[in-house]
């Protein structure tokens, strides 16, 4: 497993790493360029959020569009953007349960090659229909479009739920 990102918490994941034996299968990165970032998303499995603090959901929509299923927590951005066809979406819970859930989660999808190029699979088709440049331009313009009143009131969120009841 490759963690990239670096912070407070770093010093304590090295003890608990170095404290299980965990050395020769958890490597922690660092700080990576956007670049470096995005290489190491198109050779990976899945993208594994846990975080209840990173509200934003960016790395996940580009998680996604490399066709990677992603485990996240159910809560803020990234819980908007998983549905069970496309990855798995943990409940918030304290610490210890939250952990369990994942290694839980991550040993099912780590036995389970046709879930995960499903999940993935979807994954990527959906990060293509609604998070490209040029569909979020087009949104742009329709909100632009309603607000000069020009148009009724674009709503994104009954399109992603038509879309998903389509498929």
């Amino acid at each position: 497993m490759i963690v990239i990102g670096d912070g407070p918490e770093r010093p304590e994941l090295e003890r608990v790493i170095a404290q299980n034996g965990w050395s020769g299968r958890i490597e922690l990165l660092g700080w990576k360029t956007q670049d470096e970032v995005a290489e190491f998303m198109r050779n990976a499995d899945a993208l594994v959020q846990p975080s209840i603090r990173e509200l934003g959901a960016g790395v996940v929509i580009e998680a996604m569009a490399c066709g990677l299923p992603c485990v996240v927590t159910d809560y803020g951005g990234p819980a908007t953007l998983i549905d069970a066809d496309r990855g798995i979406k943990l409940p918030v819970a304290p610490h210890n349960e939250l952990r369990t859930s994942f290694g839980e989660a991550l040993a099912r999808l780590a036995g389970d090659d046709d879930t995960m190029a499903s999940l993935g699979d979807a994954a990527r088709r959906h990060a293509q229909t609604f998070y490209t440049w040029e569909r979020k331009a087009d949104s742009l313009i329709r909100v632009y479009e309603w607000a000069l009143g020009r148009g009724s009131k674009p709503n994104f969120f009954s399109e992603v739920a038509a879309t998903r009841q389509a498929s």
